[in-house]
């Protein structure tokens, strides 16, 4: 679905661990968006300048036992974020 897609981080958001989850913040406003361990590692990943398709690889080596499930995750994962405005997607060019 967004395999080819890149993205670019929202730096107005950062992360905070509080009562043992992890959520992102927005520096000035009130938006916080829940990342459940999932989408925490998506969300990390996504600072790392690569494709979508590559963190799904990055992930299936990571977790081999969830390889069949993982690029549906991360889709999910990359639905919610944009959704919440915390990434953009865009094409390489």
């Amino acid at each position: 679905m967004f395999n080819n897609k890149k993205i670019k981080i929202n730096l107005d958001y950062i992360v905070e661990k509080f009562d043992g989850e992890m959520l992102l913040y927005e520096k000035i406003g009130s938006q916080a968006v829940y990342l459940n361990s999932s989408a925490y590692a998506v969300w990390l990943l996504c600072k790392e300048n690569l494709t979508v398709g590559q963190i799904v690889e990055c992930l299936e080596k990571r977790y081999p036992k969830r390889k069949e499930q993982m690029q549906s995750d991360v889709n999910n994962a990359i639905s919610m974020l944009e959704v919440n405005k915390v990434i953009i997607l865009f094409d390489d060019e």
